[in-house]
């Protein structure tokens, strides 16, 4: 598959780590809010209707010194995030290894370049920003020297896509 993806080709690599059942779900593009699940036939209560596995998965932890120094950030440096850390954590953890590596606070779990793909094509509105924002700025300066670290436009836009994508905040 070439990036960018047509609407076809991109609901058709996101559904694929989805188990769908006996088809009684579909995945269809909507313009007003991206892919969307169809039901194709009612439901009982309790009855599964979807399996997914998550593509990131990462909650804060102080043990880990960027983790750490982020919760830091979010908790005493007023206004430098505009966003809770955990979404700032989320974006960094959708990084892979060669985009995270030279950071000064050491290493974090990373992703494959595939995982990542799929990671891009999840929702993001129509026209979104991916100038980086002041949180973004502040997050770079702090974890990578000048010139090494990953593009900023790109960290923005997984931040965005954790914002726009997570279900289970706590």
């Amino acid at each position: 598959m070439q990036f960018p993806l047509s609407p076809d080709d991109a609901v058709q690599l996101i559904s694929s780590p989805v188990s769908f059942g006996d088809g009684s779900i579909s995945v269809r593009c909507c313009e007003e809010k991206g892919r969307i699940l169809v039901a194709e036939r009612s439901f009982k209560p309790g009855e599964i209707i979807l399996v997914e596995s998550p593509l990131v998965r990462c909650s804060l932890d102080e043990a880990i010194p960027a983790c750490k120094h982020l919760m830091e950030m979010e908790s005493s440096w007023e206004g430098s995030l505009e966003y809770p850390a955990l979404f700032y954590w989320a974006a960094l953890n959708t990084l892979t290894a060669s985009e995270a590596a030279g950071s000064m606070l050491g290493t974090w779990c990373t992703i494959s370049a595939e995982t990542q793909n799929h990671a891009l094509e999840l929702f993001t509105p129509k026209g979104s920003d991916t100038l980086p924002s002041g949180g973004v700025r502040a997050l770079l300066e702090d974890f990578w020297p000048e010139g090494l670290g990953p593009d900023a436009s790109k960290l923005e836009l997984l931040l965005q896509i954790w914002i726009f994508n997570s279900f289970n905040i706590s």
